[in-house]
């Protein structure tokens, strides 16, 4: 009987020694448990500072790149509608791209030397990069030389000018165009390139 009652003893306290640890295993996990959900709150929370952080300047980069396209520009032009150079100057219509005017005074020399003047519309066509477009245009160049050794008639021309051509923006302020520029009136037509580069404003 005394044998039971000392194994029943034991068995009590291994019992009750279980039951402590697990109630301090049980405390521990909560502990742990508790410390890893405040970590991945904290680390939720800086996440939601980052992204928070990421969009505002997202939308700040957005609102400073949605610059007003620069409606005018003053270029340099060899060959072209000017058939061999000249100073052009052009005018969006809109502040988009779109339709345009221009207009230039060059020069052009063969047998004597013309003075040229010319002028036209142009489309631009935006590409995917939006500093890239294709330039399509119509115009006409006036031409005329004083000298008088030549006859009356010889002394002035009108050339007409259709062109299609590769235009770049670069950076904020310079503009580079290459055309194909062919040159025709009612006696001649001549294949000719011509190659822009400016300044936008």
């Amino acid at each position: 009987m005394k044998r039971l009652l000392i194994i029943f003893l034991i068995d009590a306290n291994v019992g009750k020694l279980n039951i402590e640890a697990n109630l301090d295993f049980a405390i521990e996990f909560d502990n742990k448990k508790s410390l890893t959900s405040f970590k991945i709150i904290k680390v939720i929370s800086v996440m939601k500072y980052f992204v928070s952080v990421f969009f505002t300047l997202s939308c700040m980069n957005f609102s400073f790149g949605q610059k007003t396209f620069k409606q005018n520009d003053i270029y340099l032009e060899a060959g072209g509608n000017s058939f061999w150079g000249a100073i052009n100057y052009e005018r969006q219509f809109s502040k988009s791209p779109g339709f345009g005017l221009r207009v230039g005074l060059g020069f052009y020399t063969e047998e004597r030397f013309y003075i040229t003047l010319p002028v036209g519309v142009h489309y631009l066509i935006k590409l995917n990069n939006k500093a890239s477009f294709i330039d399509l245009g119509f115009g006409a160049t006036f031409a005329r030389s004083n000298e008088t050794k030549f006859e009356e008639d010889e002394n002035h021309f009108i050339g007409f000018v259709p062109s299609i051509g590769y235009r770049k923006h670069i950076g904020d302020k310079i503009m580079f165009r290459l055309s194909f520029t062919p040159v025709f009136n009612k006696s001649s037509f001549v294949p000719w390139l011509g190659v822009s580069l400016g300044k936008r404003f």
